[in-house]
């Protein structure tokens, strides 16, 4: 008997040693391969000690991580036990992101909960708000001869609430509910891609089913009304028109099973294919193609690939999330990352594009965040128009194309004489601004900024025909917060010989935008 208890203790002890040691010998003889975990957890880096990180405990904070991370018997105990869950109760762990709905279509769960009223109603006051801004920001675009377009991506909830496992019976609106009237009421040029895609998901899938993402062809459907708006609102920036030649059915590509990879099954759900949509697009004519500006979250990615893959646009930036620069070239579907910027610059890296595109998804429409973009940028372009205190004497006030306007008339005195002066601008500190106008008439009409610390501008431009002019500068003078605008004739012995006209008179601030 002694000898079988002797066995016995060695074999468990044996056990344990094994137990204990599995890891570094799958480790060393990797005796199961392909286990890793799909988005399971940011990459540790390798452990670094030194006599400092040893003290603080970095090092074995670093250590623990990096051994989790490369432990292949986790790994498959995780899978395991998903693959378990999923196939023996056609659900995922407890605390995953991730629900399996009716006839296996695998939902995000942040999307169910929007639809399902689970995320409280924003303010509308505060929607209101915000296109209120969108509306400052479309005009001052248009105002420019640049096109803006707000984008509203559907979630897969939405479009597919028939498969979800339970819906709300609430009759409450939604975020997307309280914001489709006001962009109405304020005019905003928009699509809705939430309509779009229920217009068409009766022919074509408009979600795979193991993805959160749109289809290609999803996307595709939204893209042809994108471009039809921009060439309807602006001939001038027009985009080659999209038709749709045919769709095959081929294996998920792309982001088309992003759910069912992350879900970190040993086999795959189900087999399934997506729509690929064939496009044709007439470039005839076209010498030049927009350059495009895209504020955006994850769903812009179809719609962005589709544009390069068809060369619809000369360059595209997209600001993923307001946080990540990313810049296109058409035909290439992989941007050159340029990380996160410390500052934007707004003249140069958003106006100077042809078209200005804002994306939210449909289930984001009531996080404030993802209006910072539009915040800063109703901020920026925001130009206020500029009322004057004239010289009676020689100035009158009159109605120029339905705004305000002044007419210098013929015969003032041209000897060191003001004829209009602001009210003081109240100009934030360190930031540049623009201020321009449109004038015509006596040639000599010069334009400065007071007290005499500010920047003059000595304006000789002026011509019989009604002109634009702007001149940029930054409010670095101590004198800035009082500085006032003022329109003279100086050095001049006698009176100015013509008519001169202005209006449009108007203060832009322009500066580099920090981002939070």
């Amino acid at each position: 008997m002694s000898g079988k208890i002797y066995i016995f203790r060695f074999v468990f002890l044996l056990l344990i040693v094994i137990i204990f040691m599995s890891p570094l010998i799958q480790h060393k003889l990797n005796l199961f391969s392909d286990v890793s975990l799909v988005g399971a957890t940011e990459p540790a880096p390798k452990p670094t000690l030194t006599l400092q990180s040893f003290w603080s405990g970095q090092a074995q904070q670093q250590t623990e991580k990096w051994i989790e991370q490369h432990n292949d018997l986790r790994s498959i105990a995780v899978k395991t036990n998903n693959q378990a869950y999923y196939s023996w109760f056609s659900q995922t762990p407890p605390n995953s992101k991730y629900t399996v709905g009716k006839s296996n279509q695998l939902y995000e769960n942040i999307y169910i909960q929007e639809y399902n009223h689970q995320i409280p109603l924003r303010d509308q006051s505060l929607l209101e708000d915000r296109v209120q801004k969108m509306k400052v920001v479309q005009d001052e675009i248009t105002r420019l001869g640049k096109t803006f377009i707000f984008l509203i991506t559907p979630s897969k909830a939405a479009v597919y609430p028939e498969f979800l496992p339970s819906v709300s019976s609430s009759s409450k609106p939604r975020n997307y509910d309280l914001l489709l009237p006001l962009l109405d009421k304020y005019e905003i040029n928009y699509i809705d891609g939430h309509r779009i895609s229920m217009e068409n998901k009766q022919h074509t899938p408009i979600f795979p089913q193991e993805g959160t993402h749109w289809t290609y062809a999803g996307a595709f459907f939204t893209l042809q009304k994108l471009t039809e708006q921009v060439n309807k609102l602006y001939p001038s920036i027009s985009l080659p028109e999209l038709n749709l030649k045919s769709i095959d059915y081929v294996t998920p590509y792309g982001s088309n099973r992003d759910i069912g990879n992350a879900l970190n099954l040993w086999k795959a759900p189900v087999n399934y294919t997506v729509p690929k949509p064939n496009v044709e697009t007439d470039k005839e004519g076209y010498s030049s193609l927009p350059s495009i500006f895209i504020e955006s979250g994850s769903f812009a990615k179809e719609l962005i690939e589709l544009l390069s893959e068809n060369y619809l646009f000369s360059t595209l930036d997209q600001y993923y999330y307001y946080n990540t620069h990313r810049l296109f070239n058409p035909g290439k579907n992989f941007p050159k990352d340029l990380g996160v910027p410390e500052h934007i610059d707004w003249n140069n890296e958003v106006i100077n594009h042809n078209i200005i595109i804002q994306e939210i998804n449909e289930a984001s429409i009531g996080d404030l965040s993802r209006y910072e973009f539009i915040d800063d940028a109703a901020s920026l372009l925001s130009s206020q128009n500029i009322e004057f205190q004239t010289n009676q004497e020689y100035v009158d006030k009159i109605d120029i194309d339905g705004t305000q306007g002044y007419h210098i008339k013929k015969g003032a005195d041209g000897s060191a004489t003001v004829y209009l002066e602001s009210m003081p601008l109240q100009l934030e500190p360190n930031q540049s601004y623009t201020l321009s106008y449109t004038a015509k008439g006596y040639y000599a009409l010069n334009m400065d900024l007071y007290p005499d610390d500010m920047p003059d501008f000595y304006n000789e431009g002026l011509t019989d025909q009604f002109n634009n002019f702007s001149f940029e500068f930054s409010s670095s003078s101590e004198n800035m917060r009082n500085a006032t605008v003022r329109f003279f004739i100086d050095g001049m012995n006698g009176q100015i010989p013509q008519d001169s006209y202005l209006y449009n008179i108007r203060l832009t601030r322009n500066s580099k935008l920090i981002i939070k």
